[in-house]
């Protein structure tokens, strides 16, 4: 069994804050897998990183590990708003 392993920063991009308690995260996710038919683990953790210009962020992060051979994950063309897309080729 293959098994895929994505990290997801809850905190928002521009304002380095989380927009929406970390409940609504999950329940997106579980969704999401639910409705491709995917086997899926999670865990919130907690951390922090340096950016560029050298500010600090703490932040939670989703990690997500995806539990089906049959996933294919891709990076969507530029000018939508999802970091990645899913699809489960039949």
């Amino acid at each position: 069994m293959k098994e895929i392993t994505i990290r997801v920063g809850l905190n928002d991009a521009v304002t380095k804050q989380q927009v929406h308690p970390t409940k609504v995260y999950v329940d997106v996710m579980k969704t999401v897998c639910r409705s491709y038919h995917v086997a899926f683990t999670f865990v919130i953790s907690e951390g922090g990183y340096f950016h560029e210009n050298g500010d600090y962020t703490q932040e939670k992060t989703l990690v997500i590990s995806l539990l089906d051979p049959r996933m294919v994950l891709w990076m969507p063309s530029q000018g939508t708003s999802a970091p990645f897309s899913i699809r489960n080729p039949s």
